[in-house]
């Protein structure tokens, strides 16, 4: 049975209150949304499932957001631990990029705490992986750190935060499910700039460790 996720992505600045956008911002962030989710998708789930990404026709008040519908149609069974802790796969797809779900979680959530810092090393254990940079540790999910390999993700994410908060008038991105908002500053938004392909492979190791006194990084507004 095919699984539905709702949620918004909201613009918001001095251009944008009179309810308007410039399609030649807004259609490159659309495709761009389309583009991750069906990276993600594959990188998550192979060829477990399919994806497919719609507009719905409302709008939001007060700025400029377009409500989406993410369908994830199963071609195999998914995974059953999503069935059995009542996490649609579609769910777990946009809290995993960040659009859904705790501030400061995702891949969008793990970027702002990077801050475009080199990263030293990443170890995996148990379905967690922790990033080393600076003095500093970050524990997130090892799915996230597939996604945020991707550079086909990372370009998509440029397109729909960085290039839009680089127009004059464009002050903040946001996501929103549930009433629950999460959004991005301009002053953040380079942050999700591509990164550079010929940048050093980053050094991923494998050791156990006990994970369950750690807990994820948060920040306020991701």
């Amino acid at each position: 049975m095919p699984q539905k996720e709702y949620f918004s992505v909201i613009y918001d600045g001095p251009i944008l209150q009179s309810h308007e956008m410039d399609v030649r911002d807004l259609a490159p962030a659309l495709l761009a949304i389309s583009d991750m989710l069906d990276e993600a998708n594959t990188i998550v789930y192979g060829d477990k499932s399919k994806v497919q990404v719609n507009v719905k026709g409302s709008f939001k008040t007060g700025s400029f957001g377009i409500e989406f519908s993410v369908i994830q149609q199963p071609l195999h069974d998914l995974i059953s631990a999503l069935n059995s802790d009542s996490v649609s796969a579609a769910c777990n797809l946009l809290g995993l990029l960040g659009f859904i779900g705790l501030p400061g979680s995702g891949l969008i959530g793990l970027l702002v705490l990077l801050r475009n810092r080199k990263i030293k090393k990443i170890t995996k254990d148990n379905g967690k992986a922790t990033i080393y940079v600076d003095e500093e540790n970050i524990v997130t999910e090892e799915k996230v750190i597939d996604l945020y390999a991707s550079v086909k993700i990372r370009t998509s994410l440029q397109k729909v935060i960085t290039e839009p908060l680089s127009k004059e008038g464009i002050e903040t991105f946001a996501t929103e499910q549930g009433g629950k908002i999460n959004s991005i500053s301009t002053d953040q938004k380079d942050y999700f700039k591509t990164p550079d392909v010929q940048d050093e492979p980053l050094k991923d190791e494998t050791r156990t460790t006990f994970l369950s006194s750690m807990r994820l990084l948060k920040i306020e507004n991701f």
